[in-house]
């Protein structure tokens, strides 16, 4: 995020992590039995703060009532501040039980 200036103040880069094509005898289809935000480095101008979060946006089958293969929709919030001014940014990444 940058100044009025242009001048880069807050960076931060992030990944959304987990297990996918995981299956069960016990019924058909993929699931995810993990996911997460790994915020994986993160650059603060002095007198600068950087604050973030991470939602689960939306769930849905994309797949079958027999087969089924779940999306999910993972959305990072970003605050950057100084003294006088805020800047909020988001982003999203869709996530599959099965690539």
């Amino acid at each position: 995020m940058s100044d009025a200036a242009g001048n880069v103040m807050t960076s931060a880069s992030w990944q959304v992590k987990g297990t996918h094509n995981a299956t069960n005898p016990a019924f058909g289809g993929f699931y995810l039995p993990s996911l997460y935000v790994d915020f994986v480095e993160s650059s603060v101008a002095l007198g600068n703060t950087l604050t973030g979060s991470a939602k689960i946006a939306s769930v849905s089958n994309v797949g079958s009532d027999a087969a089924p293969n779940p999306s999910i929709e993972v959305v990072v919030e970003l605050t950057s501040a100084d003294y006088l001014t805020s800047n909020d940014k988001s982003f999203s990444a869709k996530v599959f039980g099965k690539e």
